[in-house]
């Protein structure tokens, strides 16, 4: 019997053959979903199931402890219970889907035939490798259909029967198996500069995310601050305070010529955990406050106008 467990995940399980086969996932769009997509906010952390991973737009990373494997449009991945792992959207408006399964064998009776389902899913579930499928996507169209329409089954076993369907299925379909233990301590200098730049400047994309410090990014990356430090030179030209402080500038003085929205709210919008901040970083670039500026405009510009 399948059951949704309510504003959090669904839930479908369904006995096939010598199988029983559970399938777990958040609801499209959920806040949930959100947050375990959240960059900055996800830990190393295993799970008991497997997961398959599949990219519609955009690009995904899912790291690893000793590396990172990235899906583009179109790509999908399955990675086995128990390994160590986070994901993260590596561009804003990517599309990916989630979903967890787990299957455990079913007891049957001595004599009787049947077709050994289990024996083909739980390597995937269970197994030592990672599957990766290139340019393939059905995979994320099917899950966007088992996903979306889950909620209105909540009692069927259809959601975990299409997903028993597309995992059988997809056996056939070339792919790259990359053996956990090709994964080891040496594999973060695999990850080149240009990389860790592209996750960069995503990562300061996302200005108003207070947690967007030094230790939090380098950690992020796989770095350490120093080189961190360097990265973001080499990048950028200046310090990381330097840079973020630019992008919340930025987007503060659009929404105050652009909208009506209170000083206050800007600033909290942009990034800013107190109003003596904004006004500070604000007036260093611009020479006055954010209401003057809205008023009269860059106070520089003028001045520089009416020099003869």
């Amino acid at each position: 019997m399948s059951h949704p467990l309510p504003y959090t995940r669904y839930e479908h399980n369904i006995h096939i053959e010598n199988t029983v086969f559970r399938l777990l996932f958040h609801p499209k769009d959920s806040p949930e979903e959100d947050e375990y997509n959240s960059p900055l906010t996800l830990t190393m952390h295993s799970h008991a199931s497997g997961e398959l991973f599949a990219c519609g737009r955009g690009h995904l990373y899912i790291a690893f402890a000793g590396g990172m494997l990235t899906l583009y449009e179109g790509d999908a991945a399955i990675i086995p219970s128990g390994l160590l792992h986070h994901s993260y959207p590596l561009s804003q408006g990517s599309e990916t889907n989630v979903i967890s399964f787990m299957c455990h064998k079913r007891h049957m009776r001595e004599g009787s035939e049947y077709k050994d389902i289990y024996a083909q899913l739980a390597p995937l579930a269970e197994g030592d490798r990672i599957m990766v499928f290139r340019q393939c996507p059905l995979i994320f169209d099917t899950l966007t259909r088992i996903m979306t329409a889950a909620p209105e089954n909540a009692d069927s076993i259809l959601p975990a029967l299409h997903m028993v369907e597309l995992l059988l299925s997809i056996l056939s379909y070339p792919h790259e198996a990359l053996c956990l233990a090709d994964i080891d301590a040496s594999a973060p200098s695999r990850i080149n500069d240009v990389q860790r730049m592209m996750a960069l400047d995503d990562l300061l994309s996302q200005f108003s995310n207070r947690e967007l410090r030094a230790e939090s990014i380098a950690a992020y990356l796989f770095v350490s601050t120093r080189q961190l430090d360097r990265i973001v030179r080499k990048r950028y030209g200046k310090t990381l305070h330097a840079v973020i402080m630019d992008r919340r500038i930025d987007a503060a003085e659009q929404l105050l010529r652009t909208t009506d929205m209170t000083i206050e709210a800007i600033g909290e919008c942009v990034g800013f955990s107190s109003r003596s901040g904004f006004y500070r970083e604000f007036s260093r670039r611009y020479g006055t406050t954010p209401a003057l500026y809205r008023k009269h405009g860059d106070t520089r510009l003028s001045s520089q106008k009416e020099t003869p």
